[in-house]
């Protein structure tokens, strides 16, 4: 058995030993070897990667290993194979594969096993090639270590691991709720070795078995794609694009998080005071870490986002915002506005229950919205004036997914919005704004109020805007410890503010916002959309501060008053009128504060 493991092509890594590279090990196909399947079939997509990996200061690294088995054990030249098959069979059609077993020990302990020599074994990506692509089904098939492993796989030109096809059908009979490994496949449409139709029968087994799958198709035969014709660079700029989203996710989650970010911020200088619009295309689509589904998340894009701001104000060329803005809150609103809201997006957007900001922060003349997307949220409140109308629109754009996603005219709203003439800082109120249809309009809050409503229309719309890719998460990584402490202090500081402001009483301002609120968040699990539960208060006095300070036996008590829900009642049976919950909160809040002064 040869092993050969190279590193080719790796970029200079000047950001420490705690930036880990990405790792690629490859599995040839049957006549090949390591050495030439990484070295001249990988090479055209080899080349993409690179370039690509040095653009974020990146490395890369190709591994690989050679199948044990010679083709001609007289010819010292001869290709290898990871099995052999008796006359006449094929890999999607043989019974056996005849040293298997081999193979798999070979693979399996590159995977697992550590040694002196490559002390870490750890591989990110695992691309097989026809036979090694079968042989990397198999295992996943086999070895559930391997399923649950933190790897992704890329299998092209695969066909049925026909020996394991009962493996296979019992995999797809015991599919979990979790979500499986992250597998691309990569299929020619005129492959005459491993027919297409083989290669979408493991593709559909492992949907199936709920792994995560994509697929990427392209007119050639049984290779990696090696044209220069356009459908040939296409597929492998989409296989560079899926290899180059495992080195995001994995700088992010060893907190190599100034590497991830310094190109946006280099982007985002020279556009706005936050780097928030190069997070549109480079992190909010290129990442996929921001969960829409409602799982659990560790949220890497506000660690990376803090991360980046805290190094850039330690005098990287000045380049971010100064972080210490973010840690003063509320000292001058007005002047740091764009700071702050940037700050309370990534706050919240950490929380995922948070959606409600206070009207401090908000718009006055946009509408109300309770939406549980905070970037759609946040989006609506938004000052009219200065850069951050400006922040809107990529926002807005990031929030729904797509420009297809917008209801009618919601398209147009955006560039209307980014292309509203500005005297000074502020919109020219003035200036009668010409929109589309020639219609003229005198006000900008007309403008700010079809925004609104275009945006909100889109909440039904919302889970089939954000891209599948955008759906996943990232449960399974932790955060830097840096990072961590990060988003500590400034909740803390974000607390300090909020008691500072707003320990006198239950400020007049939000009782109507509270009421609202804590409606619509029962709306859809109620058929009363005006009656108010306990949930959705203890929901609403959370988000604006004042979940500590009000506890949930007060609230019940408070509601049991009202004698529609008993104490020990079902929660969704806890409804009281919206007035006479107003009037209970500001009594009890009155009350409250007054003994806690005593």
């Amino acid at each position: 058995m040869t092993t050969i493991t190279r590193r080719m092509g790796a970029a200079e890594n000047n950001s420490g030993d705690e930036c880990r590279n990405l790792r690629i090990l490859c599995l040839h196909g049957k006549g090949g070897n390591g050495e030439q399947f990484a070295a001249s079939s990988l090479a055209p997509l080899r080349k993409i990667v690179e370039r690509r990996l040095r653009g974020m200061d990146a490395t890369v690294e190709w591994h690989h290993l050679t199948g044990p088995f010679r083709l001609n054990e007289e010819d010292a030249a001869a290709g290898h194979a990871w099995w052999t098959l008796r006359p006449g069979e094929r890999s999607f059609n043989a019974k056996e594969y005849i040293g298997f077993d081999q193979s798999e020990r070979v693979v399996m302990n590159e995977l697992f096993l550590d040694s002196d020599v490559r002390a870490t074994k750890r591989y990110d990506v695992v691309l097989g090639h026809s036979q090694g692509a079968i042989l990397t089904s198999a295992l996943l098939t086999l070895h559930k270590e391997l399923r649950q492993r933190d790897c992704r796989f890329i299998l092209n030109g695969v066909a049925l691991p026909n020996p394991h096809k009962d493996s296979l059908e019992s995999l797809k009979e015991a599919r979990t709720d979790s979500s499986g490994p992250e597998v691309l496949f990569v299929m020619g449409k005129a492959d005459k070795i491993n027919p297409i139709e083989s290669a979408r029968a493991v593709h559909d087994a492992f949907q199936v078995a709920n792994f995560d799958t994509q697929v990427v198709t392209h007119e050639g035969g049984h290779s990696v794609p090696f044209g220069k014709d356009d459908d040939s660079l296409r597929a492998l700029e989409e296989i560079a694009d899926w290899i180059q989203s495992s080195s995001k996710q994995l700088m992010a989650a060893h907190g190599c998080l100034w590497q991830l970010m310094a190109m946006s911020l280099r982007l985002a200088t020279t556009l706005s005071i936050l780097p928030s619009l190069a997070m549109d295309g480079l992190v909010l689509r290129r990442l996929d870490f921001v969960g829409r589904d409602g799982r659990p998340t560790n949220r890497p894009v506000f660690a990376a986002y803090l991360s980046a701001m805290q190094r850039a104000n330690k005098g990287s060329e000045g380049m971010g915002p100064n972080a210490a803005q973010c840690f003063s809150l509320g000292r001058n609103l007005e002047k740091e506005r764009p700071q702050l809201l940037a700050c309370l997006m990534l706050l919240f957007w950490e929380d995922k229950r948070a959606n409600y900001l206070p009207p401090a922060w908000r718009c006055p003349s946009a509408a109300y919205t309770y939406n549980k997307s905070l970037v759609m949220a946040a989006t609506l409140w938004v000052s009219p004036c200065g850069d951050d109308l400006a922040l809107a629109v990529p926002w807005a754009r990031s929030a729904a997914g797509s420009y297809a996603a917008l209801p009618r005219g919601g398209s147009a709203t955006l560039h209307r919005l980014g292309d509203l003439p500005r005297s000074g800082n502020c919109l020219n109120k003035k200036t009668r704004l010409k929109v589309a249809g020639n219609v003229e309009i005198t006000h900008q809050e007309k403008n700010i109020s079809m925004f609104s409503r275009a945006l909100l229309s889109t909440r039904s719309n919302l889970p089939a805007a954000a891209s599948t890719a955008a759906a996943r998460c990232v449960a399974r990584r932790q955060l830097s410890m840096t990072a961590t402490q990060s988003i500590a202090k400034l909740k803390e500081c974000f607390e300090e503010y909020r008691a500072k402001n707003y320990s006198l009483e239950l400020p007049r301002r939000f009782q109507k916002d509270v009421v609202k609120a804590a409606a619509a968040v029962n709306s859809y699990s109620t058929s009363n959309s005006q009656a108010v539960s306990v949930d959705g208060i203890e929901f609403v006095l959370h988000n604006i501060g004042m979940g500590s300070r009000i506890s949930r036996s007060e609230l019940e008590c408070l509601v049991s008053e009202v004698g529609v829900c008993p104490v020990d009642g079902r929660k969704e049976d806890c409804f009281i009128p919206p007035d006479q919950m107003l009037d209970l909160i500001s009594e009890n809040w009155k009350h409250h504060h007054s003994e806690v002064s005593d």
